[in-house]
């Protein structure tokens, strides 16, 4: 696996934990009706988003390297 790889997974866990927190912590509808949520909600789908870009580029640039280095 490559660096890349590895940096998007580490920017696709940071975005569950965030989600996760968000989910655990911060949500609640107060006494008028109104639902309060927190910075962490955009936050998770941005890091998420972000880990499966990079996770992505970084497999097909794997992928590319595999398929130039392969005899014709």
């Amino acid at each position: 696996m490559n660096a890349l790889c590895l940096i998007g997974l580490g920017f696709a866990v940071a975005g569950v934990i965030s989600l996760g927190m968000n989910a655990a912590y911060y949500d609640y509808v107060d006494a008028d009706g109104v639902l309060h949520e927190s910075f962490y909600l955009p936050l998770g789908f941005i890091l998420g988003f972000v880990g499966l870009l990079l996770g992505l580029a970084g497999f097909v640039r794997g992928l590319i390297k595999v398929l130039l280095r392969r005899p014709s």
